[in-house]
């Protein structure tokens, strides 16, 4: 998880970041810490001191694109990994970043497959690369061909998912997460027409592979897509109990209103709201932000806190 720390619009106070890695920890995700932006506001001793204290919350490795940033970080906190956010194009950038000391660079986006595997063979370092997000008028969307990137020596998936939805997020994320991680253990692609639904459920917009097959495939810089089923984020699950999906609502539904529930790891799980109540336990015929808090009957399953729920069409 990237994320960016200091004094400015969108960046996490200290409290909120320290909750952030926590639950980030508890839940087996890396965190890194985006510092350039905090050189800029703090600078001097100032500076040195939030890398102390970052160190000690627990991030994971820091992302820094200045090379001045870049020495002051590694003086400050020489065990921690350091990885290089601005793009890279050529592997001679790559090795003198990796003689420096940094642990992985981001490759740039106009390179192909066999650019960045060449950029892998000549550096020996790990790779970045964008695989999904804005493209121009195009939608980036590369699940199809997460084998193929992987093995060109990318080892770090980034998703482009600034100022975008909750729902966003977390379709994109879990159809990205269980591809990858099935790759890993199979070695085969698992990116099947069920996890393009899921992406389409997030995208009127064409879709693209960029620049990564340019090179030797130009009909691959379209990728079809299909056919968009609309989906609404409504609420988020606070909680499972007794038999009841205690819901924090953001969007309105009604009874029966057929939802799904953003599971991690899995394909979505789909229900009827057949029945919707206060969270007082009183009968009404649908939800809104109003509400704030409502129940419905459970699916004899315990769901995640923080599950995203979303009403589609059927």
């Amino acid at each position: 998880m990237y994320l960016t720390f200091g004094r400015r619009p969108g960046a996490f106070a200290e409290a909120e970041l320290v909750e952030g890695v926590y639950h980030a920890h508890a839940a087996g995700v890396r965190v890194y810490a985006a510092v350039d932006p905090l050189a800029r506001a703090s600078g001097g001793q100032k500076f040195m001191e939030d890398i102390h204290w970052l160190d000690a919350v627990g991030v994971d490795a820091f992302i820094v694109s200045d090379p001045a940033v870049f020495a002051l970080v590694r003086r400050a906190a020489p065990a921690l990994e350091v990885h290089i956010g601005e793009e890279v194009s050529a592997a001679a950038s790559a090795r003198h970043w990796r003689q420096l000391g940094a642990a992985r660079v981001k490759a740039a986006r106009e390179l192909t497959v066999a650019e960045i595997a060449r950029m892998y063979r000549e550096s020996g370092l790990a790779l970045a690369a964008t695989v999904h997000g804005p493209c121009n008028s195009r939608e980036l969307v590369t699940l199809p061909y997460l084998d193929r990137l992987a093995r060109a020596g990318i080892s770090a998936f980034i998703i482009e998912g600034r100022r975008r939805s909750a729902h966003w997020l977390a379709t994109v994320l879990n159809a990205y997460r269980v591809c990858l991680d099935a790759w890993w253990e199979t070695g085969r692609s698992s990116a099947d027409e069920d996890w393009l639904r899921e992406l389409a459920c997030c995208s009127s917009r064409p879709w693209s592979t960029g620049f990564y097959f340019a090179d030797s495939e130009p009909c691959a810089q379209s990728v079809s897509r299909p056919p968009c089923r609309p989906a609404a984020f409504v609420a988020f699950v606070e909680s499972c109990s007794a038999g009841w999906l205690h819901l924090d609502v953001r969007n309105s539904f009604a009874v029966g209103a057929a939802l799904e529930f953003v599971v991690p790891g899995r394909l979505p799980l789909g229900c009827t709201a057949d029945r919707v109540f206060t969270a007082e336990g009183a009968p009404i015929s649908g939800a809104s932000a109003v509400h704030g808090k409502v129940k419905i009957p459970g699916r004899g399953e315990a769901l995640p806190t923080f599950t995203v729920v979303r009403r589609v069409k059927t």
